[in-house]
């Protein structure tokens, strides 16, 4: 059986600079390229995931508003929502972020791709998983999911960003798809402290090994 690091969302966007900028983006770094070197070295796999939205992907704030009428002349006025507002439904509205053929889009520029292979999700307006398991490979046309356990993958390592959202996401369905799950502290950085505290709870009573 082998082990899996699976990468997450190393984007620029997510990264300091970035639209939705997770800060300790770019310091962990080193520690996923050292982790990617140790992994293949030893003959295991290593993936990475990556989020690559059409323009108007409807999570955007900027593809949601809210039709009103006009207190003073009656009449129709459009008012945009703001990220991080919610939608009718209670989802969070995000910045615009990794859109297809941006610079956001990018991979870290210091991230060392070499031997890794690529999953993508939420290509489609209407699809916006956090979770690598929600990926497909840009090469074998497999889900992330399908290609771990046709490689006999049985232990899954989780870095990346953020730690409260795609990160937690992909450890959680790591443990639901029946791999041992591990999430490398010092690879993975959150966007808020609460939210950190909450994920890190949430771990230790579901069987996510911090390390």
């Amino acid at each position: 059986m082998k082990k899996a690091l699976i990468i997450v969302d190393m984007q620029k966007d997510f990264c300091e600079g970035g639209s939705l900028a997770v800060n300790g983006g770019n310091s962990i770094v080193p520690f996923i390229n050292n982790l990617k070197y140790v992994f293949l070295k030893e003959g295991n796999l290593v993936v990475a995931s990556r989020e690559m939205h059409p323009f108007n992907h409807e999570s955007f704030a900027s593809q949601n508003s809210v039709l009103s009428l006009s207190r003073n002349t009656n009449r129709p006025v459009v008012t945009y929502k703001n990220p991080f507002d919610k939608d009718e439904n209670g989802n969070t509205l995000w910045p615009d972020h990794c859109v297809v053929g941006t610079h956001g889009s990018e991979f870290h520029d210091e991230l060392d791709l070499v031997g890794v292979e690529t999953f993508t999700k939420g290509k489609d307006i209407y699809d916006h998983p956090f979770s690598a398991f929600g990926a497909i490979s840009d090469k074998y046309d497999l889900w992330l999911n399908d290609y771990l356990k046709e490689n006999d993958v049985d232990e899954v390592y989780v870095v990346g960003l953020a730690l409260e959202f795609c990160v937690k996401a992909t450890a959680l369905d790591s443990i639901e798809s029946g791999f041992k799950t591990y999430v490398i502290r010092n690879s993975t950085s959150a966007l808020s402290k609460d939210g950190e505290d909450e994920t890190l709870s949430e771990f230790s009573k579901i069987g996510v090994n911090v390390i």
